[in-house]
């Protein structure tokens, strides 16, 4: 019981903090906090990867991640292929250069590059929420809607995955990296996610969105959206499995790091984009 009030508490206050940010700071406002949140999961994932070299390698990790989510954050993802390329380099180039054997020396920098492709995962929300319309208020433009949509399905993913889980799970989907995750969950939490998503899409999303999306559509993008989620949570679960921590942080009592909160959201978010753009 003490553990459930310390989640609902830290939730609490981290909505408390960042609803009003979203509402009043508009576009720049959401830009700053994603920067706040993309330094301390820079930092988050550097401790968790690095351990005692952790102080060692932040520099240059953290130098080649936030150029990474810079370029990211301020949309011009265009580039971001031969950045990612370049960052492949850049971390060899920067283990050889150290007196590690060989095998350790990659091990390195493959953390490196994960790292530097993994956290700036965070940064395409603000791309997301920069698809606006001139003169459109903030709260109605579109961007911000298929944010919230987004979040609707993977949080009612998560949450039906846990509820159908618990009654109906038996077949394991991952069980060496998340053992209580299973088919039947998969299934409850796309239910739930495609009735959630429905009620937003019609009832908000739908009058001010850019593309026209039959019923079928919508649930083909729900189940895209869903699963983007659980493989993200299921990667960073591999991520602090071979690492070897329980959680990214501590920032969020009962909730750990900004990375444990964010993991399903990171994946969802590209997979939407991608859509749209096609779509569009």
């Amino acid at each position: 019981m003490r553990d459930l009030i310390i989640r609902i508490a830290s939730a609490v206050v981290a909505l408390a903090i960042v609803i009003p940010i979203i509402v009043f700071g508009e576009l720049q406002g959401v830009q700053g906090l994603l920067w706040l949140i993309g330094i301390i999961g820079m930092l988050e994932y550097a401790k968790m990867a690095f351990g005692d070299d952790f102080k060692k390698a932040l520099g240059v990790f953290f130098a080649g991640g936030m150029a990474t989510y810079a370029l990211v954050l301020y949309g011009r993802v265009e580039h971001y292929p031969l950045c990612v390329a370049a960052l492949a380099m850049v971390s060899l180039s920067w283990a050889v250069t150290r007196s590690w054997e060989p095998k350790e020396a990659l091990e390195r920098a493959g953390r490196m590059w994960i790292g530097w492709v993994y956290v700036p995962l965070i940064a395409w929300i603000g791309v997301l929420v920069s698809m606006q319309q001139p003169g459109v208020p903030w709260l109605e433009q579109e961007g911000l809607g298929w944010l919230f949509f987004c979040m609707i399905c993977v949080f009612a993913g998560d949450s039906g995955g846990y509820l159908a889980g618990r009654a109906f799970g038996k077949t394991k989907l991952a069980p060496s990296v998340s053992p209580k995750k299973t088919w039947e969950g998969v299934a409850g939490g796309v239910l739930l996610a495609v009735l959630l998503a429905s009620w937003f899409w019609y009832g908000v999303l739908e009058a001010r969105a850019s593309v026209d999306l039959a019923f079928v559509e919508l649930v083909g993008l729900v189940v895209l959206i869903v699963a983007a989620g659980i493989v993200g949570d299921l990667c960073e679960s591999l991520l602090k499995r071979a690492y070897g921590v329980k959680d990214t942080g501590r920032i969020m009592p009962g909730h750990g790091g900004v990375l444990d909160r964010l993991d399903s959201l990171m994946f969802a978010v590209p997979v939407l984009i991608s859509f749209l753009r096609v779509a569009g």
